[in-house]
């Protein structure tokens, strides 16, 4: 898991290894993107006690560039609402006023960064399921051009709209965790072979 991912990270420091872009960095995983070993419900009691035989693309990308893995975000149910409530972990909030919703679908990502859970995390964005509550939770999101980034392994709204996007406290660090994420993917046919500028 993350403290053994962690522990051997911290071996290959102290060796002189660079690990990769995000070295050390912890990351929370939205829960409808796989992640191996680790359930992943889409927030439906459909899919509660489905367990990936292997992690998304995306989420591969990341650990070899050095992230760690803690945990799951909780999410609208299968990504499709702007409250992220769903009947698994029930209604996400606002890490400001508990009153106030996080925004959606992507809030409980949203709130993990903002509440210093992890230090990013990953979302999905049909019409506005990172941005929103990137915006609300007062970090930084990106969505990025549908095919830029490969959604293989994650259940998307829309295949044709959907796209996983980095949230982080600043545009450095979601920078960084799209410089990594993007990519072409041939197990995704939405993906497009398109440079990093």
């Amino acid at each position: 898991g993350a403290r053994r991912d962690a522990d051997e990270l911290d071996k290959r420091s102290a060796a002189g290894d660079w690990a990769g872009l995000l070295q050390g960095m912890t990351l929370a995983i939205k829960d409808n993107i796989d992640t191996v070993g680790i359930e992943t419900t889409s927030g439906s009691l459909f899919f509660k006690g489905r367990v990936p035989n292997s992690d998304a693309t995306v989420v591969s990308r990341l650990k070899r560039a050095g992230a760690v893995i803690v945990g799951k975000s909780t999410l609208h149910e299968v990504a499709f609402g702007v409250r992220s409530h769903n009947n698994i972990i029930g209604q996400c909030r606002n890490p400001y006023d508990t009153d106030y919703i996080p925004g959606g679908s992507s809030g409980g990502s949203g709130v993990a960064v903002a509440t210093g859970m992890a230090d990013a995390a990953l979302g999905t964005d049909t019409g506005g399921s990172v941005r929103i509550p990137a915006a609300i939770c007062g970090i930084t999101g990106l969505r990025p051009t549908v095919g830029r980034v490969s959604n293989s392994g994650c259940l998307p709204v829309s295949d044709l709209h959907d796209t996983i996007g980095p949230m982080a406290r600043n545009a450095m660090d979601a920078a960084r965790l799209f410089a990594v994420m993007a990519g072409y993917d041939d197990t995704d046919p939405t993906s497009r072979e398109m440079p990093l500028e």
